[in-house]
């Protein structure tokens, strides 16, 4: 059984107006929502080599446990900029996750003109941009 996982933002999918993770067979079944999200306002999902699932809302990065998805980094209230561990991190509209083979998250963090990782404790570092939309090679 193949399952295709995406963030629902504006409720495109589905019937609902709810902001949410879900997931559906490949073979069309209707979109399932996952239970217990600390906000409905995810705006990106990953998936690890061990079928952990990260969702990003605009200032927070959550992971999902099975049964419910709990903080990782970022503040689900509270936008800003901040490397940090845990909810001192802050983020301003984050849009995309991905994953590497160490269990890192990498998030863009669109307004901070950033890519921020995050360890799998939570501990935020910033590896690419300066803050400015303007295109340079490198750091």
């Amino acid at each position: 059984m193949e399952l295709l996982y995406f963030a629902d933002y504006g409720g495109a999918v589905g019937q609902d107006s709810n902001f949410d993770i879900k997931y559906c067979l490949i073979n069309g079944t209707l979109p399932i929502e996952l239970a217990g999200s600390l906000c409905k306002y995810f705006t990106g999902i990953t998936i690890n080599d061990t079928l952990t699932i990260y969702a990003c809302t605009q200032y927070q990065v959550q992971v999902y446990n099975g049964a419910v998805f709990s903080e990782l980094a970022g503040n689900v209230s509270s936008g800003g900029f901040a490397d940090g561990t845990g909810s001192a991190a802050r983020f301003k509209n984050l849009s995309n996750l991905a994953c590497d083979n160490a269990g890192n998250i990498y998030a863009t963090d669109t307004s901070n003109q950033n890519i921020r990782k995050i360890t799998p404790s939570g501990v935020v570092t910033t590896i690419a941009g300066n803050g400015s939309s303007a295109l340079v090679n490198g750091k």
